[in-house]
């Protein structure tokens, strides 16, 4: 069972997922505290690590510009714990006209019903490297 503050935070989650395909980027920003962090292994274009909600709305601004609108993630399954929610995720994007489908863990850290950070692990980094290169 889970306690009134995990469904509250799975409900963002699903809310921002939500609002990220929909490209609605007001209702993601309101997701992070304004020195929220997101950390991620550096890919290519991608630099890895990410501080405060400007950077990380500039990352998610990257990953449309570089994948031309293609980019898209889905949450295959949600759980909480604590503090945090985990999602793993199915992502698609097409690339200088490749298409890839992987997958990553994205780590939700909330304090006060924001997300002060996420770490996004890659199943297969190595692949996940060479479509951001």
């Amino acid at each position: 069972m889970h306690t009134k503050a995990e469904r509250e935070n799975l409900a963002t989650v699903e809310r921002t997922f939500d609002a990220f395909a929909r490209r609605d980027m007001a209702t993601v920003a309101a997701t992070f505290h304004e020195k929220a962090h997101w950390h991620m292994p550096s890919t290519g274009v991608l630099k890895g690590n990410y501080r405060g909600r400007d950077q990380i709305l500039g990352f998610f601004a990257h990953l449309e510009h570089e994948t031309e609108g293609s980019f898209s993630t889905i949450p295959v399954t949600l759980a909480a714990s604590g503090s945090r929610v985990f999602a793993q995720n199915l992502t698609t994007a097409k690339r200088n006209g490749n298409a890839w489908t992987w997958q990553v863990v994205l780590v939700f850290e909330f304090a006060a019903g924001v997300a002060t950070s996420v770490q996004e692990y890659m199943l297969d980094y190595p692949a996940v490297r060479r479509f951001w290169t």
